[in-house]
């Protein structure tokens, strides 16, 4: 009986209404390269309305500027879902909601700036030296066009929350609670090529 029903579901996961064509796509977001913090993603399209992605980005920041120097570092890896709401007959637009879930790790260092004479020193300027572990949640929405049969442009935006279960700021010490959190802001421009 066992077997019967694991094969009964197979069969319905298989079968479609209509003919569909199941791709996987692989990303990456533009606007992280024209800040030089690469980024890839995988996305496969389960049916017509629905699809699952992996997305992993990193990267370093630096901003020159006289006698200040701040630096941001991070790695993140998150996994979507997308449901389409809206599409075009032709299939070459769709417009999607999204959710997401993931991990993020950032650095932040910034020099701390002093004034200082023979007998006075002075602080213009609060140093940053911060690590921290984090997850995020969100939600929003994503717009594809496919220009082409194997190519599609994507752009994402996305709202969400996001909670440190680890951190550690050296000029800095919080409040004692039992989360901090942060407002998370997903923005991306993707460029698509379908694998398969």
């Amino acid at each position: 009986m066992r077997k019967e029903i694991g094969m009964l579901f197979l069969l319905l996961f298989l079968q479609q209404e209509d003919s569909f064509s199941q791709h996987l796509y692989v990303k990456s977001n533009v606007l992280n390269w024209v800040f030089l913090r690469p980024s890839i993603g995988l996305e496969y399209t389960l049916d017509k309305h629905h699809s699952i992605g992996l997305h992993g980005s990193w990267g370093s920041t630096f901003w020159k500027k006289e006698n200040d120097i701040p630096y941001y570092r991070f790695k993140t890896i998150l996994i979507d879902y997308y449901q389409t709401v809206k599409a075009s007959k032709n299939d070459r637009y769709q417009f999607r909601l999204m959710g997401y879930a993931g991990y993020i790790q950032r650095d932040i260092y910034k020099e701390e700036k002093l004034w200082e004479s023979d007998w006075y020193v002075m602080r213009l300027k609060k140093g940053r030296n911060f690590s921290g572990e984090a997850i995020r949640l969100g939600v929003g929405i994503s717009n594809v066009f496919r220009p082409g049969k194997r190519i599609a442009i994507e752009q994402n935006i996305g709202l969400g929350w996001g909670t440190y279960f680890s951190q550690t700021d050296t000029y800095y010490t919080p409040v004692k609670t039992n989360y901090t959190g942060f407002f998370d802001v997903r923005f991306a421009i993707n460029f698509c090529y379908a694998v398969f």
